[in-house]
């Protein structure tokens, strides 16, 4: 469920020599020169010279105690070409157990840790045509909505963002985390969403009723945590852009025949999300959103029950996900 996350601890102090880190990948100077901040690559195992594997980031100030972490805590467990694992709640502990190890420090410190921000999520897995879902996704209340061109949809309070829904498997595909025969197999079979939501200390503190923002108050708090995301989840507003399925004696109007045109022809091209891959595409177009807008507005609704049996679906295994997080 936790992802991505920084963490700030004041007391403890890393001996960099005696876990063997090696030089540190970035130096950076702090409080006018006089000290140095130094980042270490932190791996879930022993083996810190890879070239490839996934790491978190180890930051400290030359001579003095503490240090933050910063890094996705599920990337690190599972490695970033994993599309269908989620830190559960004991996998989560077991995951902390790990770092403390790794940087040397007792358990107990570790989860006293502060953190400044925090991000928890999980991945869905559906079926491969169940991918007309971002198609489907309009809104959010009191955000704004923002679409990338990568099938990434985020939503903003007021500048920052605060969740984001896209394709896990699409990003995969895009870092180069999967072989030519994975993408093609993946593609052709299934879906995997991922939905955030992206807190600072604020954010959980109204969600938790809790005045601290530990790693043990994340602990604490697990199950509120997954209510919490369930929540947000259904909060999303869906507007029906399932493929139309009507047949030619149900076009009893002029409206009917033009929403019906207007539904072969996005779906001859490959949906909307390939019109907007057009649109977003061209270099030569600037104010994409002018175009690719209207087009997504008068792309119109199937009005069959069957979008009911969509998102009840889409539902139901979005709560099956949950309790598996527990």
């Amino acid at each position: 469920m936790v992802c991505k996350i920084l963490l700030e601890n004041f007391t403890e102090k890393i001996n960099v020599e005696k876990l063997k880190l090696g030089l540190p990948f970035n130096l950076s100077p702090v409080n006018n020169h006089t000290e140095v901040s130094m980042k270490y690559k932190i791996y879930k195992d022993d083996q810190t010279r890879r070239k490839n594997g996934t790491f978190l980031q180890l930051i400290i100030v030359e001579g003095e105690k503490g240090f933050k972490i910063n890094g996705s805590l599920r990337k690190w467990w599972y490695g970033d070409a994993n599309y269908e694992d989620d830190l559960d709640f004991k996998t989560f502990i077991r995951c902390v157990k790990r770092l403390a190890k790794r940087l040397g420090i007792s358990e107990t410190a570790l989860w006293c840790s502060g953190f400044t921000y925090l991000e928890f999520g999980a991945n869905i897995i559906y079926k491969n045509d169940y991918r007309v879902l971002l198609d489907c996704i309009v809104g959010f209340p009191r955000r704004k909505i923002k679409s990338y061109q990568d099938e990434t949809i985020g939503f903003k309070l007021t500048k920052r963002e605060t969740h984001i829904i896209y394709d896990k498997v699409a990003e995969i595909r895009r870092s180069g985390g999967m072989y030519a025969g994975q993408k093609k197999d993946l593609d052709e079979k299934i879906f995997a969403l991922r939905f955030e939501i992206k807190l600072i200390p604020a954010d959980f503190g109204k969600i938790t009723g809790s005045e601290q923002c530990t790693l043990m108050d994340i602990k604490f708090h697990w199950e509120y945590i997954v209510a919490q995301w369930m929540y947000d989840f259904m909060e999303i507003e869906l507007y029906n852009r399932l493929p139309s399925t009507a047949a030619k004696s149900d076009l009893t109007t002029v409206t009917d025949i033009k929403d019906f045109l207007i539904v072969l022809g996005v779906e001859a091209y490959g949906g909307m999300r390939q019109v907007k891959a057009l649109v977003y595409g061209n270099k030569n177009i600037r104010k994409k959103g002018e175009i690719y807008n209207p087009i997504l507005e008068s792309y119109p609704p199937n009005r069959e029950p069957a979008f009911q049996d969509f998102k009840q679906d889409i539902y139901d295994q979005m709560f099956d996900r949950a309790r598996k997080l527990l």
